[in-house]
């Protein structure tokens, strides 16, 4: 027989919070569509706030949730932490490469500079 829960209004307003709260990180990672813009935007700043917030609200209200509440708690966390890695080592990674591109162009543009002045003092 399924477990049912009979939810306080406190219960159901703090489960609609975390929920807003876990929506907004998701945002913020890009990872879901802005409703209002309706495009995916990045904002790893705010992302990486959203998930504080949220951890915050774990910690302030540890004891005083149910266990259901402290593992959905836990398992979001563990999500939205794991997403904010991989979207911090996709942007190195892209980082990386442009510089690894601007470097090599660089190098390039200073070697053509160097030819060209040789080039003039014969």
């Amino acid at each position: 027989m399924p477990e049912t829960y009979n939810l306080d209004k406190d219960s159901v307003l703090f489960n609609q919070l975390i929920l807003s709260l876990y929506t907004a990180a998701w945002q913020h990672l890009g990872k879901i569509i802005n409703p209002i813009s309706r495009k995916t935007e990045t904002d790893l700043q705010a992302a990486s706030e959203t998930i504080d917030l949220i951890e915050m609200l774990k910690n302030k209200t540890k004891g005083n949730i149910s266990k259901a509440e402290d593992a959905a708690l836990d398992r979001m966390l563990g999500e939205l932490k794991l997403n904010y890695i991989e979207e911090l080592n996709r942007r190195q990674k892209h980082t990386d490469k442009e510089e690894d591109y601007n470097g090599g162009e660089a190098e390039k543009n200073k070697e053509d500079a160097e030819e060209e002045s040789q080039e003039d003092g014969k």
